[in-house]
């Protein structure tokens, strides 16, 4: 939400979330101006923002996604843990990594219940969408750095409630760069959800 204020001469201009280069801007020009240059400013500042969590983003895959971690499953599960800061927030663990699969483990809270007193089906889909990150970048192919969620389509068979989850995640099949990749999510012995989500693997500058 945009909101301009004339402040005797000056002109204050809140857009939180950008940079302060918009006020600064806001401050030094007449109203009229601003006005006529704000959706502009937005872009740029936001395309400036955009480039630096790229930045941000490539060099925090670089440390749980080196070549010589993708040879250690124990310690490459614990690097990736440890940058999956929203995966861990709900309580999503790995419980064991190999080539050919991915095993998570997910302890429902009811504290990510939906009004229904159901898990949130958003709750579900990160757990599960974690493990697969945390599966593709350690079967990568060695020419490429890090992978990209091209598409997601998530089924929910069943309601969940408190109790523990079990996510199965394997590779279904990989054309060139897409790595298809699908999760079984199991409570009680019964599959509760499945997730298939292509993912698209970005090449090593």
């Amino acid at each position: 939400m945009r909101q301009c204020v004339c402040h005797d001469t000056l002109d204050l201009v809140s857009a939180p979330g950008y940079p302060s280069a918009i006020h600064v801007f806001a401050l030094t020009h007449s109203r009229r101006i601003v006005c006529q240059r704000l959706s502009w400013l937005i872009s740029v500042s936001l395309d400036r923002r955009l480039r630096r969590l790229h930045h941000i983003s490539r060099q925090g895959m670089s440390d749980f996604g080196s070549k010589s971690l993708r040879t250690d499953a124990e310690a490459y599960s614990a690097a990736f843990e440890a940058k999956d800061q929203l995966g861990g927030f709900i309580g999503a663990k790995c419980v064991s990594l190999s080539d050919s699969e991915c095993l998570y483990e997910y302890e429902v809270s009811s504290n990510h219940f939906n009004p229904n007193g159901l898990l949130h089906g958003g709750a579900l889909f990160t757990a599960m969408d974690s493990s697969q990150g945390m599966l593709i970048h350690y079967i990568l192919g060695s020419e490429f750095e890090y992978g990209v969620t091209g598409t997601a389509t998530i089924r929910y068979e069943k309601p969940v409630k408190i109790g523990q989850v079990l996510i199965r995640t394997f590779l279904d099949r990989r054309d060139g760069r897409k790595y298809f990749i699908r999760s079984i999510a199991t409570q009680q012995d019964q599959i509760v959800a499945t997730l298939d989500e292509i993912w698209i693997a970005i090449a090593t500058v």
